[in-house]
């Protein structure tokens, strides 16, 4: 009970003039009554153990904080917690067994409606695990904290909405849709983020979801992706529809749209945008492994409103084909004379690995005058005005982009390694995670060089699947180096360091 007790010698030393109540909860009370009675402001600590089918409605400034261990049964509730209250701190709970309806959370930031509008706001929601539910994980509100959650095995799909001005971070999404219960082209899947403005989505492990990883649709503004891995969902890994000015950028995605092929227009993608406009496009690693999956792409189609694909500048990625099959490029389905003259779409200084140098892997005006889009080799792609400084190359050997050193400080948070067969066979295993201030480096071509806090015995390093690929343990020192021969391949890893003081993380490219 080491974090419950923290938990109370903090609330004790607080001066008593000041001090907000606390409530230890216990199992088979009425939380709900609790609420009421205690007020705003009332800090809830829950002892360990599985408390069964609660469902309530906080007011301003509670707190629900658990003990490790503590785990919320919905036993088919519609929702855990829910409301249009402010300032509600959620905190290191389990979240199993409630039966959402579809578009709406376990924790519901609002209290019906469409989801266009949020009376909840600035609630903060972290090292929380919510799996096996009906409907959404966690229908987000405005001001919104959501970190280090692990959102899993939903029947639907993990976020949704977004709000204004919120901030998802190192959360991990996976194995949502699980069923095919629900359609992922109208929503299922890891997320959708519904009219959300200036939202941030940081360093979030987004993996073998039924739909899209990462999806911003309808009348989104001010949305920032950074610093995600993107791997192995069933539809595109990030997909910004119909919405506006967005930044895409240092995030890894690779094997994702393995459903959706590249055969099916300039869908099946790692990155796309659909009738969307002002979005940067940068620094991301792409890797289009399966079938004729797609690198990145953008398509014009009439949605309505003011949505249109302008605007849009794809640069500096560094994308591989590992199929001769596949495309980088735009299209549009009306108004084409406009879109290819005026459009303003660009694609300049990526680079482009290939299996096959002769195969055509982008998608263009056709300069046969068709107004549709042409399936084009690399210098018809150069001669339409697109790539003047990019590269294009066989080299396929996945080594580490020359952008990386821009991005590396980004992945400060990844999977936590439990995911592994466990969660493949649909079995929870996973517990919260914390940031981590570990640092790890390649320092030479064959050596990984990695320093820690003092207070630490054990180094592991996992791949991307969670499989241990080396261990060392470490003396009185608090750095060591690992030689790159160790591991399976390049490639993203977690470094783990495990000690008394508990379990600090970080990812490293390895070329």
């Amino acid at each position: 009970m080491r974090f419950f007790a923290a938990m109370l010698a903090g609330f004790v030393l607080m001066p008593c003039a000041h001090a907000a109540k606390t409530v230890v909860f216990k199992a088979g009370r009425n939380l709900q009554e609790a609420i009421e009675r205690e007020g705003e402001g009332t800090t809830f600590l829950f002892e360990a153990g599985t408390y069964h089918g609660l469902q309530v409605n906080p007011h301003d400034g509670q707190q629900f904080i658990g003990e490790n261990g503590t785990v919320w049964n919905g036993n088919g509730q519609r929702y855990a917690i829910g409301g249009a209250v402010g300032n509600v701190v959620i905190r290191n709970i389990e979240f199993t067994g409630y039966n959402a309806p579809a578009q709406h959370g376990v924790i519901n930031s609002y209290p019906g409606g469409d989801g266009a509008t949020h009376g909840a706001h600035h609630w903060t929601i972290e090292d929380c695990e919510i799996h096996h539910n009906g409907g959404g994980g966690i229908a987000i509100g405005n001001n919104f904290v959501v970190r280090n959650c692990h959102v899993h095995h939903q029947n639907q799909i993990g976020l949704i909405y977004g709000g204004n001005g919120s901030l998802v971070e190192g959360c991990e999404v996976s194995y949502c849709n699980y069923n095919a219960a629900y359609d992922w082209g109208w929503e299922g899947g890891g997320s959708k983020f519904k009219k959300a403005n200036d939202l941030i989505i940081r360093n979030c492990y987004v993996h073998d979801n039924h739909g899209p990883g990462l999806w911003a649709d309808f009348c989104g503004s001010n949305i920032i992706y950074e610093g995600n891995i993107l791997e192995n969902n069933y539809a595109m890994g990030i997909e910004h529809e119909i919405s506006h000015d967005a930044t895409i950028r240092c995030n890894v995605a690779y094997g994702n749209s393995h459903g959706v092929t590249g055969t099916e227009w300039l869908y099946g993608s790692q990155i796309f945008l659909s009738t969307s406009d002002n979005v940067e496009v940068y620094y991301n690693v792409v890797r289009a492994s399966v079938g004729e999956t797609n690198g990145i792409t953008m398509c014009n189609q009439p949605r309505g409103g003011n949505y249109y694909c302008r605007n849009n500048c794809v640069h500096d990625n560094d994308i591989t084909h590992t199929v001769a099959g596949g495309h980088n490029g735009a299209d549009s389905d009306y108004d084409q004379s406009t879109f290819w003259s005026t459009g303003n779409n660009r694609f300049d200084h990526n680079t482009y690995h290939v299996v096959d140098l002769d195969a055509k892997y982008f998608r263009w005006n056709d300069p046969g005058g068709s107004g549709w889009s042409r399936w084009l080799t690399w210098q018809e792609f150069r001669d339409m005005g697109q790539e003047q400084n990019g590269q294009f190359d066989d080299n396929i050997d996945l080594s580490l982009p020359s952008f990386w050193g821009e991005c590396q400080d980004l992945f400060t948070y990844f999977a936590s390694g439990y995911e592994g067969v466990h969660m493949q066979q649909n079995v929870a295993t996973a517990s919260p995670r914390d940031r981590m201030e570990l640092r790890a480096q390649v320092v030479k071509s064959a050596e990984l060089a990695i320093r820690v806090p003092q207070g630490y015995h054990t180094i592991q390093i996992l791949d991307a699947r969670g499989r241990k690929a080396a261990q060392c343990r470490l003396g009185d020192c608090t750095a060591a180096s690992i030689s790159s021969r160790e591991l399976t391949g390049s490639g993203v890893y977690l470094v783990r360091a495990l000690g008394p003081a508990g379990t600090r993380q970080t990812t490293v490219m390895v070329p």
